[in-house]
C-alpha cells in the first residue's frame, strides 16, 4: 500500500506446512492376530496402542545376518508455520525510515518413535528356535505430543544519507522466542536442584524464555571520489538463532523433553515398593539385560507366549540397579535429556569489509573480508561424567578401578 509517495506500507501473511509418515508396509496390523499368506500368526508382545502395532524386528546375527520386520513408526506432523509481518517505509529529507514488526506461530504434532515394537535379537536362525536371545527393547508409552510456542520480532533502521557520497545504515532488531508447550503438559525437564519435573506441575514452562535478544546493526557505503567507480562498503550485527524443536525434543527417535520418565515407576534402595516423581510422561525404554530361562524373562515369555504371557510387560522402570522385578528387568538409571533451566539464546555475530572497483563499463572487481562468530551455541554434557581436570574430579577415582564410584 502506497498512500504517498514517501510512504510505503507491506503486509505479509504466509502459511508452511509438513506432514510425513514413515511406516512399515504391514501397518495396522496387530502382531496378535497377524495375517500372512492366507495364514494367521500370533505374537503377543504386549504392545496395546494401535499406532504402534507391525510386526516387531527380528533380526539375526552370524555369518548371514538378516531381520524381519521394521524398528519403528514414526509420525511428524502435520506441522505448520504461520507467519505475519508488516513493515513501514517512509522518506524524509536525508533519511529512509523502515520500522516493522513479525509474528509466528509454530505448531507441531508428532509420534515419533523408537522400539515400541519391541525388536528382539538372536545370535543365530537355531537360537531363535530355543527361544535363546540376546537382546530385547521395548518402549513403553504413549510418545503423541501437540507443541506449539509463538516468536515475536520488532525492527527499525535508518538509511542516512549524510552527504553525496556518504550513507550510513542503522538499525535495531529486538526477537522473544516463547518456550514451546504441549497440550496436554506432556514435557518435562530435569532440575539439578528439583530433579524430574513436568511442565503444569512442579514448575510452569519447561525452561525460562530469554528476554535479552536485542540486536544492532551497522553499515556504512562511501562512494571514495564520487564518480561510482571505488565504493567502500563495511557492516556489522547480530543474529539470534531460533531452536528446532528436534533439538530438544527427538534425539536418537526418542530422547528429549517429551519423554522426561515423572510418571515413571522409580525403584531404589533395594526397596520393590516404587515412587513416582509426581508427574504423568509414563514413557521410557526398557534393555532386558537379565536374560534366562526362568519365568518372568523374556526367554521364559518367548516359550509360553500368549495372551495372559505377552514377551514385554509394556510398564517402564527406572532405579538404581538394586531391585530385580518380576519381568526379568533390573530397574536400572533411565537416560534422560533435560534443557539448562536459564538457556539462553545462541547468536552470530557478523561483520563484513569490501571494496568494490569498476574497471570498465561492463566489469567489476569486488574484494570482500566476512567473518562470523557463533556465542552460546546448544551443546550437550553428560551430568554423571567424572571431568578430567589434572586427573579426575575428587572423589571419583579412575575408570580402570571396579571398586570406585568412576569405575
Amino acid at each position: 500500500w502506497t498512500p504517498t509517495s514517501s510512504l510505503v506500507n507491506s503486509l505479509r501473511v504466509g502459511y508452511s506446512h509438513y506432514y510425513q509418515v514413515f511406516q512399515s508396509v504391514d501397518h495396522g496390523q496387530n502382531p496378535a492376530n497377524y495375517s500372512y499368506n492366507g495364514s494367521t500368526y500370533h505374537l503377543y508382545t504386549g504392545q496395546t496402542n494401535p499406532a504402534y502395532y507391525r510386526l516387531p524386528t527380528i533380526s539375526f546375527q552370524g555369518a548371514y545376518s538378516f531381520q524381519l520386520g521394521l524398528g519403528w513408526p514414526k509420525t511428524v506432523g502435520p506441522d505448520g508455520v504461520w507467519q505475519i509481518s508488516d513493515s513501514v517505509s517512509y522518506l524524509r529529507g536525508n533519511h529512509t525510515f523502515k520500522f516493522g514488526g513479525e509474528v509466528l506461530v509454530n505448531q507441531s504434532t508428532n509420534n515419533v518413535t523408537a522400539n515400541t515394537k519391541g525388536p528382539v535379537r538372536f545370535p543365530d536362525l537355531q537360537s531363535f528356535f530355543s527361544g535363546n536371545m540376546n537382546r530385547a527393547q521395548f518402549t513403553a508409552g504413549d510418545l503423541l505430543r501437540h507443541l506449539q510456542s509463538q516468536s515475536y520480532g520488532a525492527f527499525a533502521q535508518d538509511d542516512w544519507r549524510l552527504s553525496r557520497t556518504l550513507t550510513v545504515n542503522l538499525g535495531v532488531r529486538y526477537e522473544l522466542n516463547t518456550v514451546f508447550t504441549e497440550r496436554n503438559n506432556l514435557i518435562g525437564n530435569f532440575d539439578p536442584n528439583l530433579g524430574l519435573v513436568q511442565a503444569g506441575k512442579q514448575i510452569g514452562g519447561v525452561f525460562n524464555p530469554d528476554r535479552h535478544n536485542f540486536a544492532p546493526r551497522v553499515g556504512l557505503a562511501w562512494d571514495v571520489r564520487g564518480n561510482g567507480k571505488t565504493v567502500v562498503r563495511l557492516g556489522g550485527g547480530i543474529f539470534y538463532e531460533q531452536g528446532s524443536y528436534d533439538s530438544f525434543m527427538a534425539i536418537g527417535n526418542l530422547l528429549g523433553l517429551r519423554t522426561a520418565p515423572t510418571g515413571v515407576s522409580l525403584y531404589t534402595n533395594g526397596n520393590p515398593v516404587p515412587t513416582t516423581a509426581g508427574g504423568t510422561i509414563n514413557v521410557g525404554a526398557i534393555n532386558y539385560e537379565t536374560l534366562g530361562p526362568g519365568q518372568g524373562t523374556i526367554q521364559y515369555n518367548w516359550a509360553n507366549n500368549g495372551s495372559g504371557t505377552p514377551l514385554y510387560s509394556g510398564s517402564p522402570a527406572c532405579g538404581d540397579g538394586t531391585v530385580l522385578l518380576a519381568s526379568g528387568v533390573r530397574a536400572a538409571p533411565c537416560v534422560v535429556l533435560g534443557v539448562d533451566r536459564n538457556l539462553r539464546t545462541p547468536y552470530v555475530t557478523s561483520w563484513n569489509f569490501g571494496i568494490q572497483r569498476a574497471i570498465t563499463n561492463n566489469l567489476l572487481l569486488d574484494v570482500a573480508y566476512l567473518g562470523n562468530h557463533a556465542v552460546k551455541l546448544i551443546g550437550m554434557q553428560d551430568l554423571n561424567q567424572p571431568q578430567l581436570v589434572n586427573g579426575f574430579s575428587p572423589g571419583w577415582g579412575n575408570p580402570a578401578d571396579p571398586a570406585s564410584p568412576a569405575g
